[in-house]
């Protein structure tokens, strides 16, 4: 029998009650003037690019540093990056990347490969195919400068064919509050302080680095984890902090930013616990070498500050403890499964209160291991 190795992951978001902190969101960013009307130049320069690379007959290639082959089943920002490109091209008929590598994936891509002479055009994206995106990305990049504005905006330009991006505090940024700081033992997790928006133009741009900048009245040992967060998923963790700056880089890329659309990322933290009350916590992205990218243009009211947290005893906090008991057959390695078969547990956590009844909204499952998402039906709790 053929088998495939499922791999099951959990995260839940909870609503705890918590007696003397709360967090509550507002509305309090802005950008300038010129931050607007120079990401309005950046688009219509994109534009023009675009019909000028239409009329030569030349295809726009966003740069990406493709490590590996890709193939049906493969995952990743790469595949992200892929489809970004399938889909400017025309060749992939749907209304976003999924980071999936399906059927649709590779029919999309054997047409392309077709169109630009990618002998053979098998929808098999290997190293003559990283060659050609890299040779076509390369004839289409400019030489990058730097231009600093009067009013503080900071407009990075660099040697991609990827276009412009705008940065910006969130619309719903966490308002200046209360944090919670735990008499016991166990820290406070995911205190979201610093909402950002980033926002694509003509073409998708994937952030590969970002440097998140602490300050006020607390010290670097104060937090035991600092997150980037799309929603409710953690796409990054960082636990060292030196001098203040927390350092997050995939080479392979944090998070992609769709053509025309606008990305919201959450800065998150973890406080340990036995701090005393009165530390405040500040986060920001200082400047735009803070951001690693391959957009032709970062532009932003640098720096991108969020509002001051201020740390506050709390001696009943309220939690949810999660305990993995995986059925015996489990192992280090996953569940080995025989195709076909109907019915078949795959996993068993439990949950248990902290203090305050807690109320759960919602728990995620995610499937990490190679068999497609296609290949699995009807999820059960129970």
């Amino acid at each position: 029998m053929n088998k495939k190795i499922i791999s099951v992951a959990l995260s839940t978001v909870t609503i705890v009650m918590m007696s003397g902190a709360f967090l509550a969101p507002v509305a309090s960013a802005q950008t300038t003037d010129v931050a607007s009307q120079i990401a309005a130049l950046m688009a219509q320069i994109q534009a023009l690019q675009s019909q000028l690379n239409a009329a030569k007959g030349v295809s726009s290639v966003a740069s990406y540093n493709y490590t590996r082959s890709l193939t049906v089943g493969s995952k990743g920002a790469d595949v992200t990056a892929l489809q970004n490109m399938l889909i400017a091209a025309g060749d992939l008929n749907i209304s976003a990347a999924t980071t999936y590598f399906g059927p649709l994936t590779k029919a999309a891509l054997a047409k392309w490969q077709s169109a630009n002479s990618v002998s053979p055009a098998s929808g098999y994206f290997g190293a003559i195919s990283r060659a050609k995106v890299a040779s076509m990305a390369a004839a289409s990049g400019t030489t990058g400068t730097t231009t600093t504005g009067t009013t503080g905006t900071t407009v990075t330009t660099a040697t991609s064919s990827a276009s412009g991006m705008t940065v910006s505090v969130a619309s719903d940024n966490p308002a200046a509050t209360n944090v919670p700081i735990n008499l016991s033992s166990t820290a406070v997790e995911l205190i979201p302080v610093l909402k950002l928006n980033f926002s694509a133009g003509s073409s998708a741009v994937t952030v590969t680095g970002l440097n998140v900048t602490r300050t006020g009245l607390s010290a670097d040992s104060d937090l035991s984890n600092v997150y980037l967060m799309k929603g409710n998923v953690v796409v990054a963790t960082n636990l060292g902090i030196s001098s203040g700056v927390i350092n997050f880089s995939n080479g392979a890329g944090l998070f992609t930013v769709n053509a025309n659309q606008t990305q919201e990322i959450t800065v998150a933290i973890s406080i340990n616990s036995g701090l005393t009350a009165g530390g405040t916590y500040q986060f920001a992205v200082a400047s735009a070498s803070a951001i690693t990218s391959n957009a032709s243009a970062v532009s932003a009211s640098f720096p991108i500050t969020g509002n001051t947290m201020t740390g506050s005893l709390v001696s009943n906090l309220g939690g949810l403890q999660i305990n993995n008991s995986s059925p015996a057959t489990s192992s280090t390695s996953g569940l080995s499964i025989n195709a076909g078969q109907k019915n078949y547990l795959v996993g068993q956590f439990t949950m248990v209160s902290q203090n305050q009844p807690i109320q759960v909204k919602s728990i995620t499952l995610t499937q990490t291991g190679s068999v497609a998402p296609t290949n699995i039906s009807n999820y059960a709790l129970y």
